[in-house]
């Protein structure tokens, strides 16, 4: 346990939360009793419903009083280490879509660039051996047909294509990076290829991948933007707007 945590005692015995707990006591005894028969009942139970809303206002102010310098804290201390970590965490990368020049991306082109030029040293291999194989028949069928010099010449050109394709083995046998990699002193890193997504045409994606943004309707029904038209028209298709009983209590 930190030295904060063992500052921080939650208040059940402050002064303000007994008060609060005392008239909670109170006026769920008085809402138990209440019947409304007549105006005069139907006023009691508006004074307890009155009562009820200070209480609340009450409670809420107490118990800002004990969270806010909390949350101040919290946020002054959250900003102290996002304000601390911005410069090695852009250095280092975002780790789903690490930027040019940063440290992740850095390794994984290393990685990339490694795995290009090993395909291509293969495939180099692989081009002058055939091209070799395919200069050595036809050296033979020019052999064949009584032309010793242009066999001796498609000999030589054999034996340059063949002596590149020795020169190239090493590299076309490398070993590809691997997908986890060590260092001496004990530091691993582990690559792998996963599926990603941009938004590309917003207008074209199915309705099922979007969200109904619901909260942004209910302010406009209450500020009066969204009302039914005057034959009970609705604004928006699939969303019936309606007027129900509501109470205010102050």
């Amino acid at each position: 346990m930190s030295a904060v945590e063992a500052s921080l005692t939650v208040p059940v015995a402050h002064p303000s939360v007994v008060a609060v707990r005392t008239k909670i006591a109170t006026l769920v005894r008085e809402v138990e009793t209440v019947a409304i028969t007549d105006d005069e009942t139907k006023a009691a139970a508006v004074n307890l419903l009155s009562a009820i809303a200070r209480l609340k206002t009450d409670a809420e102010r107490a118990r800002l009083g004990f969270v806010r310098p909390l949350k101040a804290y919290t946020s002054a201390v959250d900003k102290l280490f996002r304000e601390l970590l911005a410069p090695v965490l852009a250095a280092e990368g975002d780790t789903g879509r690490p930027a040019p020049g940063t440290l992740r991306r850095k390794v994984l082109d290393y990685d990339a660039a490694e795995r290009k030029r090993i395909a291509e040293a293969q495939a180099e291999e692989e081009k002058k051996r055939l091209e070799a194989d395919a200069l050595l028949e036809s050296a033979t069928t020019a052999e064949a047909e009584g032309k010793p010099a242009i066999a001796t010449a498609l000999l030589e050109q054999a034996a340059t294509a063949e002596q590149r394709a020795i020169e190239i083995k090493p590299a076309a046998a490398a070993a590809p990076p691997p997908k986890t990699f060590s260092t001496p002193f004990g530091a691993r890193a582990t690559s792998r290829t996963e599926w990603d997504l941009e938004i590309v045409d917003a207008a074209a994606i199915p309705r099922e991948w979007l969200i109904l943004d619901e909260l942004r309707m209910r302010r406009a029904v209450r500020d009066g933007t969204l009302r039914p038209g005057q034959g009970g028209e609705q604004p928006i298709p699939g969303v019936r707007i309606f007027e129900r009983d509501a109470l205010t209590v102050r």
